[in-house]
């Protein structure tokens, strides 16, 4: 992995946006809100705001995760340099790993309301994953065990063999997607570069730290399976 300037890991690792206290925050500190679990605070949000549509659950995730994008950016700058230099290349990689997977879903199911709302809720998942990953690397690492190590060993086949799955577009499929107006070309071309995203972070994953590992390999996991129900409809 190649070194990545200290004076570039602020904006790396703040990919979600800030959000000041009087915007959709309803007069509540973001201590407050990160008292609650996200789902309780989408719930009050509901409640308080009168808007429980499903752009109400999105503006509700999005002050979540800009509420613990802040907490974990002081806690990230903590860590040690090689530890935040890796978690914020972890949070790179994850990133425009997720945006590909949204396009290559989105372009099986020609679309969909889901989508949007997907994209616009995914910045809460980014940062609780990355806490986990904080409080992990400011912890003595956990002893390895046999159970886990075959958990990596399953992730890392099921996320490459997904990935292949979504590299191969029958010539008859095709010509029934060019027929609906769906671009199969774009979606190989997404598919592969998801496919390079993943080779990538595989080297940089220490395997010694098990827990890491699983979190991330199951982040990419969930992504490639979150839609589906909608993919190739």
């Amino acid at each position: 992995m190649k070194s990545l300037s200290l004076a570039m890991l602020p904006i790396l690792f703040s990919l979600a946006p800030t959000v000041p206290a009087h915007d959709g925050a309803l007069g509540l500190t973001c201590d407050q809100i990160l008292a609650m679990k996200p789902d309780k605070w989408t719930a009050y949000y509901a409640e308080k705001s009168g808007d429980s549509s499903e752009n109400g659950k999105d503006n509700a995730s999005q002050v979540y995760a800009a509420c613990l994008g802040a907490r974990n950016e002081v806690r990230f700058a903590r860590l040690q340099k090689p530890d935040r230099e890796r978690l914020a290349e972890y949070r790179r990689l994850m990133v425009r790993f997720r945006e590909l997977e949204v396009q290559v879903a989105s372009g099986y199911a020609g679309g969909g309301e889901r989508f949007p709302h997907a994209e616009a809720r995914a910045a809460l998942d980014d940062e609780l994953l990355m806490a986990k990953l904080i409080k992990w690397s400011s912890r003595p690492i956990a002893q390895e065990t046999l159970s886990k190590r075959l958990r990596i060993m399953d992730l890392i086949g099921w996320v490459r063999k997904r990935l292949g799955e979504n590299g191969v577009i029958p010539w008859e499929q095709r010509r029934e997607m060019s027929d609906r107006g769906l671009d199969w070309r774009s979606i190989l071309a997404t598919n592969v570069k998801a496919m390079v995203n993943y080779d990538t972070i595989l080297p940089i994953l220490p395997r010694h730290r098990q827990d890491e590992c699983i979190a991330v390999l199951e982040y990419y996991y969930s992504w490639l399976t979150r839609f589906d129900q909608a993919e190739r409809g």
